[in-house]
């Protein structure tokens, strides 16, 4: 599995280095924002993760989330339903995942995070 490297939102695209690559991914006009992170402390195990997620507009707005958190330690796949804005994350087995590094993913993208909560079992 490739891991995203360095991430950086640069005017209307989202530029990443995957494994030497360059990756550009265009977005469809999601704006940065800052939120207190503060919320969300702590790790995550079990099955997967719930994310609710709001600015997620186009096919491209999922493929830039499945790959923000293909970056993050012990996540091993998402999906993302843009009519529901619900991304799912599955988690490598026995891994303890970070909040913050599941919201920094998220919001570094550019999008805003509204929820996170564990999967059902």
């Amino acid at each position: 599995m490739l891991k995203f490297v360095k991430k950086a939102v640069v005017s209307s695209v989202l530029f990443g280095v995957v494994g030497g690559s360059a990756l550009l991914l265009p977005a469809c006009g999601s704006t940065q924002v800052r939120e207190d992170r503060s919320q969300w402390a702590g790790a995550m195990e079990g099955r997967g993760a719930l994310l609710t997620v709001e600015g997620l507009g186009c096919p491209m707005c999922a493929e830039s989330i499945h790959v923000l958190l293909d970056g993050v330690d012990g996540v091993r796949d998402s999906h993302v339903n843009l009519e529901t804005g619900v991304v799912t994350v599955d988690f490598e087995p026995g891994a303890k995942v970070s909040k913050a590094a599941l919201a920094s993913a998220v919001t570094d993208g550019g999008f805003s995070l509204r929820n996170i909560e564990p999967m059902g079992e």
